[in-house]
């Protein structure tokens, strides 16, 4: 079940967790899809299971147990990772630190994209457009911002199925732009597009924008999409999460309607 067939049976349904206080836009939860991303990686296709990494086997005298400290696989790496990689930990820790900071980045740039498709419509608002004429604008924030959330609640910042996440990302940055086109008052509004990503086909693409230096994103901006302020830099390596993580530590919330 990947990202946008999800987003495709809310948009079939019509359903929405809550409405965006600032562009009135009908906006979704991702709910930690910690599964459904990691289905789409290599790991999953080569059947490993999420015990093998983050429980992985050891021995108590003669028995051979599973590990029931449910961690990063990076804070046990001989046992969860060397059994499969025979690389030195060093290597496999550079591997997966490369491939979060890579989605961090394409995560960043999306963020920022969508923050200014929010701001396009609350100005559009504050100058009189009435939400029928909103209604595209809004559609495409509620999708761009949905398929951000999958990569940002999932937890993993990519590991899970690298590819993946950062295709994901590119549909939410594609709808984005299609939001900003469908803005009132845009050049391309009149023409612009209303196909949702689940649906839309390999048109081409406009240039992306630069991609973002690492590092958090100012609180005004996680208000503005309806998510918590990170409460410190990105969380440290060695914690004791379940997960290879080096993202920033998102609490999603849910504004009040």
């Amino acid at each position: 079940m990947k990202a946008d067939e999800i987003l495709a049976y809310y948009e079939e349904n019509g359903f929405k967790d809550w409405t965006h206080a600032e562009s009135g836009a009908p906006v979704l939860k991702a709910q930690h899809p910690e599964f459904e991303l990691w289905s789409q990686g290599i790991h999953a296709r080569s059947g490993v299971a999420c015990a093998d990494c983050h429980m992985p086997y050891q021995r108590v005298g003669a028995m051979k147990v599973t590990d029931h400290h449910i961690r990063s696989p990076l804070l046990n790496v001989n046992r969860a990772c060397q059994t499969c990689h025979r690389w030195p930990e060093d290597e496999l820790k550079a591997r997966v630190q490369t491939i979060q900071d890579r989605t961090y980045q394409v995560r960043n740039v999306a963020m920022d994209a969508l923050i200014a498709l929010i701001a396009g419509i609350k100005n559009a608002k504050s100058r009189g457009a009435t939400d029928p004429r909103l209604a595209a604008a809004r559609g495409h924030q509620r999708r761009a911002q949905f398929l951000l959330d999958f990569i940002e609640a999932e937890n993993s910042m990519g590991f899970h199925a690298d590819q993946e996440a950062v295709r994901v990302l590119a549909l939410s940055l594609d709808e984005t732009r299609r939001g900003q086109a469908a803005l009132p008052g845009s050049p391309a509004s009149a023409g612009a597009s209303a196909t949702p990503a689940a649906a839309a086909d390999a048109a081409p693409r406009d240039a992306q924008p630069k991609a973002a230096v690492n590092g958090d994103r100012p609180a005004h901006r996680y208000q503005t999409i309806g998510m918590a302020a990170p409460a410190a830099a990105i969380a440290a390596r060695d914690a004791p999460v379940c997960t290879a993580n080096r993202r920033s530590p998102i609490a999603a919330a849910i504004p009040a309607f």
